[in-house]
């Protein structure tokens, strides 16, 4: 999409609009990177979370919604010296997952084929972390089956013994 910097922030919680801190990102040589901001929100990631719809600005001097933003999230976009900004939700299920946000470090026009790409890797991205996330489920499930054996032969053993002991002593009396 020509975007100089990409970045996932995940869910706190699946389904909630909270954000974590950039914990995976790309970027163009010589862009510097944006992880380390925070957990401080820009306007367009934030209503993306919010509304579970691609949003984007072609040029923050000129977007109202940069009028009034939180200072520090200005700042971490100003330092970032990003201009336009494109983020869309990694949604499931109608649950939101995270957002992935792609910066240009010049004013640009997003374009339709530039969305249209973004919204289908976000898919895609979003149908890998849900299936990570059946797969960690699964082994988890199969790690308590697992210990529920265990404890069922430990239980087994120990009545075999409990009742082995009283029929020794009944066959010796009979």
């Amino acid at each position: 999409a020509g975007a100089d910097r990409c970045f996932i922030r995940m869910a706190v919680e699946p389904g909630g609009p909270e954000l974590r801190e950039v914990e995976h990102e790309w970027t163009a040589p010589g862009v510097p990177p944006y992880k380390g901001s925070g957990r401080v929100l820009g306007p367009v990631t934030a209503s993306a979370a919010r509304t579970l719809r691609t949003q984007w600005t072609s040029n923050i001097d000129t977007d109202p919604r940069f009028e009034r933003p939180a200072e520090s999230a200005l700042a971490a976009i100003r330092k970032a010296q990003t201009s336009a900004i494109l983020s869309t939700p990694l949604e499931w299920g109608g649950k939101l997952l995270g957002v992935v946000t792609f910066h240009s470090l010049s004013p640009r026009e997003w374009t339709h084929s530039d969305i249209g790409l973004i919204e289908i890797a976000a898919r895609e991205v979003t149908a890998a972390l849900d299936h990570a996330r059946l797969y960690e489920e699964a082994l988890n499930t199969a790690e308590r089956l697992r210990e529920m054996d265990r404890l069922r032969k430990d239980f087994m053993a120990m009545v075999s013994h409990e009742l082995r002991s009283p029929m020794t002593v009944v066959g010796g009396i009979a």
